[in-house]
Formats: structure tokens, sequence, C-alpha cells
């Protein structure tokens, strides 16, 4: 008799793999992507805050460049199309985090109010509970054991305008535009909110520049 053939194998299935616990795109899970969509009034705000530098520049603690973004590796100069693409994909990931971080310790805060939130983080940095420096430290105080009320996170926001334990110009009147943000709720009532996409200060050095304005990862503090 012929040799019987060996039965088949039955194929093995493999478990899907579990979702990625946070912190993720959208962070925690209660989060819904559209509720982490960056507005335009939001780009506007950043782009006149941060103006443009199509070359690389020395931007206090990174090399920067088109509206302060993290320059890439070997990098040294940029369009502004793609500066504009970039930006508003740190500010998602900037403001999915924000989103991750005031929702876990209990806050509701409204669009606008993340908004301007967003903002600060994307020039301060978020930080940690316990540090210096960052949204972590405006919301939760320097010993991260506090959870402050909106006026007094929209005060304190008036206190990160130091960089290297000097007072800035530009953070100075870059705190006063989010705080009013944070409290208005309607970027029609911020002023000075209004920017171009242009070249930033046109025939001015971008180290220049980087003195007045100081960008995402400067780790601002308010020594």
């Amino acid at each position: 008799a012929a040799p019987k053939e060996p039965a088949p194998k039955e194929p093995t299935v493999k478990p899907e793999a579990a979702a990625p616990k946070g912190p993720g795109p959208i962070g925690i899970g209660v989060i819904k992507p559209a509720e982490t969509a960056v507005g335009q009034s939001l780009v506007d705000i950043v782009k006149s805050q941060e103006g443009f530098s199509s070359k690389a520049f020395s931007d206090y603690k990174q090399i920067s460049i088109g509206y302060g973004t993290r320059a890439r590796v070997g990098e040294t100069s940029i369009t502004e199309e793609e500066a504009s693409k970039r930006l508003v994909e740190e500010l998602g990931n900037t403001r999915a985090r924000v989103i991750e971080m005031t929702t876990a310790a209990g806050y509701n805060f409204s669009a606008a109010e993340i908004d301007a939130l967003t903002s600060f983080a994307y020039n301060t940095g978020l930080g940690k509970r316990g540090q210096k420096g960052g949204l972590a430290n405006l919301l939760f105080g320097d010993k991260g054991t506090e959870v402050r009320s909106k006026s007094q996170i929209a005060d304190m926001m008036l206190q990160y305008n130091k960089a290297g334990g000097e007072v800035l110009a530009g953070l100075t009147s870059r705190r006063q535009l989010e705080r009013e943000l944070f409290l208005s709720g309607n970027l029609a009532n911020v002023s000075g909110s209004g920017g171009s996409s242009g070249e930033m200060l046109a025939g001015t050095n971008p180290q220049a520049v980087s003195s007045v304005l100081v960008k995402q990862g400067d780790n601002v503090v308010t020594t």
C-alpha cells in the first residue's frame, strides 16, 4: 500500500500584540486622535513667537532650524514649507503629551487652554515632576506635589522668562501672550498673536535672534 501523506499541521496563530502603554502619540487611552489635532491658530501663534530661520543656528542648548525644531545631523538649511511641516508634527506630539499630562492629573482644560500650554511646553519642554523647568514644573511646582489651580498656573506662567538666570524680553512677551490665551480662551482676544511666515528679522544673524527668542528644549526655569 502506498504510504500515507502526513496530516497538515495546524497553522500557529500568534496572539495579537498588546497595545503599547503610554506615553505614545496619543498617550492614555481616553484621548481621541481628533482631540490632539493641531489647529491653524496654534501653528500661527507659535510661528509668530518662534520666527523662521532658513539656516541652522545655535539656540542655547540645541542646534535649531526653521521654526525652532531641532536640526537634523549635518543639516544647514531648510525651506519654509518643510519647516512648517516639521513644526506641525512637533506641535502634534507636544499637544498629545500635554493632554496626557493634564488629563492624568485631573485637569479638564479647554482646547484654547491646551493650545496655550502646548506653546509653553514647545518652548520650555515638558519636564518631569520634581524638576525645575518645563510644563510639569508649571503645573505641579518644584517638588512635584502641588496641583495648581488655573489662576495659579496663569500667574506662574509669567515667571518662566529666564534662560541662564537672565530675563529675556522675548520670553517675557511670549509668556504674557500665552497667559492671555490661557485665560481668555479665544485667540482673537490675544494681543500680538499675528505673525508672518516670512523670514524672521531679515538680515539678522540667527544666533543673535536666538539670544532673544529661546526655543524648545531650553529648559527655561524660574531661577
